[in-house]
Parts: structure tokens; sequence; C-alpha cells
């Protein structure tokens, strides 16, 4: 599965500033360790006044607490557990201060690396998932903050339906070749196109077809305001089959 253009921009770009922050910091506490080598006997010896040392190693171990957090941030989003980058994770966790700068680093420059050449393909998917369930959440929590008798249940058909939408698109692009979005007069293609050309491409059979047919339906009835053409019950059932169909097939 393939990531969204403007998120996979936003990776590599972290990706970048990561390397570059890293260059820095490493160059920083390599210059400092120099220093405090060099006037290591000095520094013993020394009764009074004052050493011309770089008294920086503070302000570096606390830009490298922050940059190191940076990177486990963009990681820990990426990896599912289960991947290369989980060990990696606990490498860049063990090392504890600037010195280690050029270690993480080294991590960082060859994901980053992997990302680009798309060796790190299981990572997108599990970014993917995880905006899907992220949504998926907040319409199980519009199913249960509603007022019942007042078609509280409308917002949640709504959003599952944008939900369903969007990645329907994704599996067409998915397909080799990719299925079109979009008609030949550039317009998107509704939910129902993209089922049924999907369907034609045997991603699913006619059963799953129907069922998508059928929450496609629904969407519809909310976003037109026709909401005594459905339920909560529908609303419900939709929820759990999209769930399950996204667990399926993406």
């Amino acid at each position: 599965m393939r990531l969204p253009p403007n998120v996979d921009a936003l990776i590599r770009q972290r990706f970048e500033e990561l390397v570059t922050v890293g260059k820095d910091l490493a160059r920083r506490a390599n210059a400092s360790n120099e220093i405090n080598n060099r006037n290591l006997g000095t520094a013993l010896d020394y009764r009074g006044g004052s050493l011309d040392i770089e008294r920086q190693p503070y302000s570096i171990e606390s830009a490298f607490i922050e940059w190191k957090t940076n990177v486990l941030s963009l990681l820990g989003m990426l990896t599912n557990g289960k991947d290369q980058v989980t060990h990696r994770i606990e490498e860049v966790r063990a090392y504890g201060y600037s010195a280690y700068a050029e270690e993480i680093l080294g991590i960082v420059k060859g994901l980053k690396s992997d990302y680009e050449t798309g060796i790190l393909i299981s990572l997108a998917q599990h970014v993917e998932a995880n905006i899907a369930a992220d949504y998926l959440r907040q319409a199980e929590q519009l199913l249960g903050e509603g007022v019942p008798g007042q078609y509280d249940y409308v917002p949640a058909a709504v959003l599952l339906g944008a939900i369903l939408e969007s990645n329907l698109r994704q599996l067409c692009r998915d397909q080799n070749p990719p299925i079109p979005t979009v008609k030949a007069n550039s317009d998107p293609k509704m939910l129902n196109a993209l089922i049924e050309d999907l369907a034609n491409a045997n991603v699913f059979n006619k059963m799953m077809a129907d069922k998508l047919r059928s929450w496609a339906k629904i969407r519809n009835y909310a976003a037109h305001g026709e909401f005594t053409q459905f339920s909560r019950a529908d609303v419900d059932q939709m929820y759990s089959g999209v769930q399950d169909f996204l667990a399926k097939y993406l």
C-alpha cells in the first residue's frame, strides 16, 4: 500500500531534518570530547583561575535528548512492531548521551535510505492503517455519544462513508495495473463506481460488493438528509462491516 503523496513527502522531509540535526550534534559532541580529553591532565592539576574549555556539554545533552526523542517519535509512528525497525528503536533508546550521536545518525541514515528505496513498505502500510483506525475510533465514539431518537447516528454514517471511500480509492491505486479513481473528464469517481471497478477486477466477490453498495447507500442517505431511510442499527452494522473490510482487504 502506498502512502498519500503529502504524507510520504512529510516523512521524507522529516528524515532529512533529523539527519541534518544529527550531523551537527555529532560534530559538536566530537569537538567537546576532544577538548575534554586534551585538557584532562590540566584539569587534574589545576588549582586556581579558569580553564579555556568549551563549557557546553549540558546544552549538547539537552539538544541530543530532543533530537533522540524526535527520532524515536518518527520510528515509533512507522514501525508495526514486527519489522526490521523494531530492534533499531531499542538501539536508539539504549544510547543515553550525546557521545552516541554518530551511532544514532547512522541508524537514521540507513532507515532513510531504506524508506526512499521502498524496502520499508510495511511502514507505509502501518501508517495508513493507523489513520483508518483513528477515524474508526472517532466513528465509534460518535455512535456512543449521541442521544437516541435524534438521528445521533448520522454523523457516524457520514464519517464511515468517508473512510470507506478513501480506502477504496487506495485499493484501486494498489492494483497492478492501478484502477483509475477519476473519470475521463477528471471528476472523481463516486463510491458505487469504485466498487464496480474493484468487483470487475475480482478484488472481492459479489457478496462483498453488495455489502459495500449497501453501505454506500447509507452514506448517500446521510449526506443528503434522508435520515428516515436508515437506522442506528444499520449504522452499527456498517461500522462493524467497514472495520472487517479494512482488516481483510487493506
